[in-house]
């Protein structure tokens, strides 16, 4: 319906909209999912400030931004909040992690020993000091290129050499 205005020509008329607003469903909840400390697993837990998230879910954790989420949106005048806890990490990732790490730590250990062998083979059948610098050049090559697999750390010193 047209409603007059104090500027002579100008008139506002409001349409009708088929839009139906949402009633009965706040718009201020927050979700954040995420790894945590501790706490529910997969399941939605409704909290109401940052001391609750502390109790159920562990408080600050540097392995994961989701505690330190939570913390701004509570600083920042935040109300109610549903945090899902993603997994809790198992005995068989754990297992896996170490194994890795040992097959690398072996692989690696394995390539100095290589290396450091070639090295003195090298220096002990050197005929001047000039093919004993080129076999420590080559070891220190060798043993400083990235993932260097022992048989090709070693080839590297003995070549140096002949």
């Amino acid at each position: 319906m047209p409603s007059a205005l104090t500027y002579p020509g100008v008139y506002i008329e409001e349409v009708p909209s088929n839009v139906r607003t949402i009633i009965g469903a706040s718009t201020s909840i927050a979700a954040f999912v995420g790894r945590t400390q501790r706490g529910p697993v997969n399941l939605p837990v409704v909290i109401n400030s940052f001391a609750d998230f502390e109790r159920q879910f562990g408080g600050l954790w540097l392995k994961s931004p989701l505690s330190f989420a939570v913390r701004d949106f509570y600083l920042n005048g935040g109300g109610q909040a549903v945090i899902v806890r993603l997994f809790s990490p198992s005995f068989a990732d754990e297992t896996a992690r170490e194994e890795a790490y040992d097959a690398a730590t072996d692989e690696a250990q394995t390539a100095a020993e290589a290396v450091a062998d070639a090295a003195n083979n090298a220096v002990a059948g050197a005929a001047n000091a000039g093919d004993v610098a080129n076999a420590a050049q080559a070891a220190v090559a060798a043993a400083s290129a990235p993932g260097p697999a022992a048989a090709s750390a070693a080839e590297a010193v003995s070549a140096a050499v002949a």
